[in-house]
Formats: structure tokens, C-alpha cells, sequence
């Protein structure tokens, strides 16, 4: 079944990069400069499954996925979001039964900073699983209030074009089960918090500064429906993934206007 096979890169994806928490926020200062924020989580579980699968591997080295990147990887980085973007720190990070690292970028300007370019499928630079289908860019007006706009591609219109999940077939309740144990936990967001008070926004989601962009929680979206794993992982067009359609599920937030507004002082 086609199924199946859908099920297993998504599997392969989630425990190629470890991640079962990652959240990104951007900080914003009425100047125009600000910094980035990576924070990175893996179970401690997982985080020791794979070292004692690693370790027994012909000419390999135990993977740590936990354990905190040398600065050249988050210089590189750095230098994928922008011109001007800078790696400043990295540090451990651990919760409950998580540990992994955070990662503080600074930038001078953000309407340089790109999010999310399209560095192969499905992966970032970070080693995050990349949610976004696309790049999100920004532009900025200094003054007193300050101007920033979140720039997301549109959505693509529906498409009946195209393999849909009903031609894959569907998962049986041991497919079903299976996947939810792969991802259970599995967590990512996206935010962006102004330093001041905003005065007007167009943002629906919206807590005091911080506007979320994506959030994601597959406990609470697997848990409603576990056939919706069929709908992630059982389409081959992207339009299926569109932020209209998926902003009701239970355990996803999301940001669906294309143009986001901040006026802030």
C-alpha cells in the first residue's frame, strides 16, 4: 500500500532528526534589529535509542542528536537566514524528559532575514523539521510607532489535480497506532514578539507582543483524529497542507493572513 510508504518516511524523518520540540522566535526592537531564538528538544529516550543504534554501525561514531553542534554548523547557519545575521550563543537547554540546545542569532536588519529557505525536503539548516512550504520574509519602517510586516506566500488555491489520500488507500488501526507512537510528543512553533506595545496588528493570533505563526502539537492532533495522519503524510499535493484548511484542527495554530501588520511603540 502506498500508504505505507508515506508512513514510513514520515517516521524516518522524525527520528533521522531527533527533534521532538523545536520552537523558533524572532524578537523585534523598533530599530529594526533583533534576535533569533532556536530552541531544539530531543526525549532522553530517543536521544539513547539512537547513540545505541549509531554505535553499532560499521565505521560510525555513537549520534548524540542532544548534545550541543559545533559553532562553524550554527555560523553556517547564521549565514543562511540573512545578511547580517550573526551566531551569538548556544547553550544546553533541558525539560522533564527533554534536553537539546538553544541557539541565539543577532540581526542588525530584518527585512534581510529569510525563514525557512528551502535547504531539500522536509529538513532545515537547523536540523528541524521544516513545516513551512514556504520562505517567510519581512519589511520594516522605523518610527515612533514602528512598522513590521511578516510577508507569507499565498496559499495555493485547491487542486483536484493530482494523487490525493484516496488513492492511497487507507491506514489500518495498527498503521494508525504505529505512527502515533513515532511522533508522540512532537511539538514546533513559531512566533515573533515585539519589544513594546503593539497598537494595531491584522494578526489573529495574537497574546499581548507575541504573535504566533505555526504551532503544532501531534499529542492533541493524532489524539482527535488519528486518521489525519493519512491526510499529513497520504497526499502529494501541496494545497492539501494550505493554512485555511488545517487552521481548525485540534492542536494546530496558525497565522492565515499572507500579509501580517504590526504597528508597535
Amino acid at each position: 500500500m502506498r500508504f505505507c510508504r508515506y508512513l514510513v518516511v514520515a517516521a524516518l524523518s522524525v527520528m533521522l532528526s531527533g527533534c521532538l520540540e523545536g520552537k523558533t522566535v524572532i524578537r523585534v526592537n523598533p530599530d529594526g534589529s533583533g534576535t533569533i531564538s532556536e530552541t531544539t528538544l530531543f526525549s532522553k529516550k530517543m536521544a539513547t535509542e539512537i547513540k545505541e543504534f549509531t554505535a553499532g554501525l560499521p565505521s560510525s561514531d555513537p549520534i548524540d542528536p542532544g548534545k550541543l553542534k559545533d559553532q562553524a554548523t550554527f555560523k553556517e547557519r547564521a549565514k543562511s537566514m540573512g545578511e547580517g545575521v550573526r551566531f551569538r550563543s548556544g547553550e544546553k537547554a533541558i525539560k522533564a524528559d527533554f534536553s537539546g540546545y538553544t541557539v541565539i542569532y543577532d540581526f542588525d536588519d530584518i527585512t534581510k532575514l529569510t525563514l525557512f529557505k528551502k535547504e531539500g525536503p522536509g529538513h532545515s539548516h537547523s536540523g528541524q523539521n521544516n513545516f513551512s512550504s514556504s520562505p517567510i520574509t519581512f519589511d520594516f519602517v522605523k518610527g515612533s510607532p514602528a512598522t513590521l510586516t511578516v510577508i507569507q506566500a499565498p496559499e495555493e488555491p485547491p487542486r483536484a489535480a493530482g494523487k490525493t489520500s484516496a488513492h492511497l488507500g487507507s491506514p489500518t488501526e495498527t498503521e494508525s497506532k504505529k505512527a502515533a507512537e513515532l511522533i508522540k510528543g512532537f511539538k514546533f512553533e513559531v512566533g515573533i514578539e515585539v519589544n513594546g506595545t503593539i497598537v494595531e496588528t491584522n494578526a489573529s493570533q495574537r497574546n499581548g507582543n507575541y504573535l504566533t505563526l505555526m504551532a503544532l502539537d501531534l499529542d492533541k492532533i493524532v489524539g482527535t483524529n488519528p486518521q489525519l495522519v493519512k491526510f499529513s503524510y497520504g497526499t502529494d499535493n501541496p494545497s492539501q497542507w494550505s493554512r485555511s484548511r488545517i487552521k481548525d484542527i485540534p492542536g494546530v495554530t496558525v497565522e492565515t493572513e499572507d500579509i501580517i501588520t504590526v504597528v508597535f511603540e
